[in-house]
């Protein structure tokens, strides 16, 4: 599923980062503080697949957004 949000890409050091935190919150082993710099990624790819019209990437993007957010207020309770 994560498979699908790869793109080729100039700028790879930020996108590498990504890509390991989507890593670690599929596997379990993310932190709070990371799952939080997820959430800003996310937003940010998100943002720019609606821009490009890419919707569907945008969604998929949206409910992984979703599960982090879940995750993160989890952690509050």
């Amino acid at each position: 599923m994560f498979g699908m949000l790869k793109s080729k890409s100039k700028n790879q050091e930020p996108k590498a980062r990504f890509y390991e935190l989507l890593e670690k919150y599929k596997n379990g082993t993310i932190t709070e503080a990371e799952a939080w710099e997820l959430k800003q990624l996310l937003e940010e790819e998100k943002a720019k697949k609606e821009k490009k019209g890419q919707e569907a990437e945008a969604l998929l993007i949206g409910l992984i957004l979703i599960g982090v957010l879940l995750w993160l207020a989890s952690r509050k309770e």
